[in-house]
């Protein structure tokens, strides 16, 4: 039997409900709410039923509103959908492995950071740790030697390096900040995750998926922040980072095949 479909098929199901809870937690992390409690209407506080939860289906058939009539941000189902089949291509690609399991993790994590940076110009420290240390078992798991995470390691410095030096140089000429800390960390987490084999790889696509992303900012016409951390204008650039981390996970095999 063609496990393919079915491997589909689980890992959208799983992704939907992790989704679910990626929704929740990238709004309450940056306002520092407790993430337990039933989830609420904000506009007229009436707690939400299992009907009203239940992954991407359910905005539809409410039709975007709540039954006080509040609109509900298309957010949800934007970031359900997007974890959904994020997680139906890792787990299809990897399968029932302790891989397969891991590339799970790595579609939680960076989903986080894509929307919390995407929402609020920061990339929590806690989810960078977190990714850096699962990316470390990933590049053991991978590569099946104990040396592999401390290459990973080695590639996540030479990561932070030329970030650092690039950044420091194009600030030097345009007199205004360029990468934030966070992104400089967020790759310095990617290092395990790539490896130095392709390295290359993950700088190219990080800017391309920057100028994609930024093409998409620019048309939905979101509103540019501006506070003591956030110059006006600035464009969260750790969502290209963390897509760009998710391609070469699951391209790294099939390019070293390629050029080997």
């Amino acid at each position: 039997m063609n496990q393919f479909p079915v491997l589909l098929g689980i890992g959208f199901l799983l992704g939907a409900i992790l989704g679910s809870f990626i929704g929740m937690a990238s709004y309450r992390w940056p306002r520092k709410e407790s993430w337990g409690g039933r989830s609420k209407c904000p506009t007229c506080g009436r707690t939400l039923g299992v009907a009203d939860l239940v992954p991407i289906v359910s905005w539809f058939f409410a039709r975007a509103k709540c039954t006080c009539g509040a609109p509900i941000s298309a957010r949800y189902p934007v970031i359900e959908a997007a974890t959904a089949l994020l997680s139906a291509l890792v787990l299809a690609e990897f399968g029932w492995t302790i891989a397969g399991a891991l590339a799970v993790v790595l579609v939680v994590l960076v989903m986080l950071i894509i929307v919390i940076d995407w929402e609020n110009f920061i990339i929590p420290d806690k989810l960078v740790i977190i990714l850096f240390l699962v990316g470390l078992v990933w590049r053991w798991q991978v590569e099946g030697t104990w040396l592999a995470p401390l290459l990973g390691l080695g590639a996540g410095v030479m990561l932070f390096l030329t970030a650092f030096l690039a950044a420091f140089i194009v600030e030097r000429i345009n007199e205004t900040e360029s990468l934030g800390g966070g992104d400089l960390k967020l790759l310095f987490a990617a290092g395990p995750w790539v490896g130095f084999q392709i390295l290359p790889l993950l700088l190219i696509l990080s800017g391309v998926f920057g100028i994609l992303f930024y093409l998409l900012w620019r048309k939905i016409n979101l509103p540019a922040k501006q506070s003591a951390d956030v110059p006006f204008g600035a464009f969260p650039y750790g969502p290209a980072i963390c897509a760009a981390m998710l391609a070469c996970v699951l391209l790294e095999q099939w390019v070293l095949k390629l050029f080997s």
